[in-house]
Order: C-alpha cells, then structure tokens, then sequence
C-alpha cells in the first residue's frame, strides 16, 4: 500500500481491511484536527507493537489506545465488549473518548495527543522535571521504555522524547510528503475538499476488495 500511514502494515489484518481503518484513522484525525499519523504511532507504542483490539498491558487495561476498566464504563462499554471488537468498532470508541476530553482544538503535537488520551492533566504542562511515573509500579512497568535512562523513573521530557522517535521525519509537519500532488501523499488537513477525495476513493477500494 503506497504512501500509507505509518505502522498500518503492521496491523493483522487482511488489504481491504487496513485501507478501511487507514481512512478511519485520517477521519478521526480531520475531526480533531491533528496528524493521523500521530494516532497511529502512539497505538503502535502502547500496543507494544501489536496493533491488536484485545492486547492487554500488565496493569490491566486493553486495547488500541489501552483503555481501563474506568474509561470503559465512561464510555457505555466493558473491557470484555473492547477486547473483542473489531479495529473498525474500537476506533469508535477512541472517537468517542476524543470527544469527552474535548480534544478538538488542543492537539498541536504527539505528545499533546499522548497526554490528551493518557494523561490530560499534563496536557501543555513545562516538560522539565514532572515526573510520570516511577518504580514501583504497574504503570512505570507497562511503559518503562520511556525509562531509557535508567532512573527508575520517566519525566515528560522523556516521554516526548520517545514519542518522537517513532515517527519517521517526513510525517512531523501534516501528511506523509508530497502533499502537492494527492496521488503520491495524503492531503494537507486544511483542504478538506482534498481529502474528502482521497476518503471516498478509499472506501471505493474497500467495496471493490472485500
């Protein structure tokens, strides 16, 4: 698949089904105005890799965006109904959590993205110093790659370090490059009619394929 967003030929899933959630991705990103392919990393990270709806972290939160027990319930749903969902459901349910944190209109980077799922309470807070979270703890284990120092502990700092790492250069400003030419990259999210475009050739693809 050309030009797509990163990590989505890690999902384990079948063509069609990544060119649906590849456009869902991009839909939810348009909605709240940020980079997809910020959401597609951070899933990448949280999953460990995985990309899977029913991958559970050792402090015992599950899915995508790992969610928790809590979250489900604010949501209307269960751990169980997530874990089990298809990509294309659970993606509804990271929507529907954007929209509790009122997201739109706050995500300039990756890392304000991180914190808006994560940790909102440190959304554009000064990076230097605020410590995350630490040993022990469930938490600190779950995520102590962000640790990579080896402090015992991870700051924001860090976070946003490794955060970045994960993205390839070429996706840090908008849409993989070129954005000039729409058969080569995605749209810039300032031309909507653009990207309206691109959204339904995906979805022509998908009917065509599955």
């Amino acid at each position: 698949m050309a030009n797509q967003l990163v990590y989505i030929e890690r999902l384990p899933l079948r063509y069609s089904h990544k060119q649906q959630f590849e456009a869902a991705v991009i839909g939810i990103a348009l909605k709240y105005d940020f980079n997809p392919n910020w959401l597609m990393a951070l899933m990448y990270l949280v999953t460990k890799g995985q990309l899977r709806t029913g991958y559970y972290s050792t402090s015992g939160n599950v899915g995508l965006i790992q969610f928790s027990q809590s979250t489900a319930q604010l949501l209307g749903t269960t751990q169980g109904v997530l874990a089990s969902s298809t990509h294309f459901e659970q993606l509804n349910y990271v929507d529907k959590y954007l929209k509790y944190r009122r997201a739109k209109g706050q995500i300039r980077t990756i890392t304000d993205l991180y914190m808006v799922l994560f940790h909102p309470s440190l959304l554009h807070k000064r990076q230097d110093g605020i410590i995350v979270y630490k040993k022990p703890s469930k938490e600190y284990e779950d995520l102590k790659e962000f640790d990579y120092l080896g402090k015992g502990y991870f700051t924001l700092e860090d976070v946003s370090k490794l955060i970045e790492s994960y993205l390839p250069a070429t996706t840090h400003q908008g849409y993989p490059i070129p954005v000039e030419n729409p058969r080569k990259g995605y749209p810039s999210p300032k031309n909507e009619n653009r990207l309206l475009n691109w959204l339904s050739r995906m979805v022509a693809a998908y009917l065509i394929h599955k």
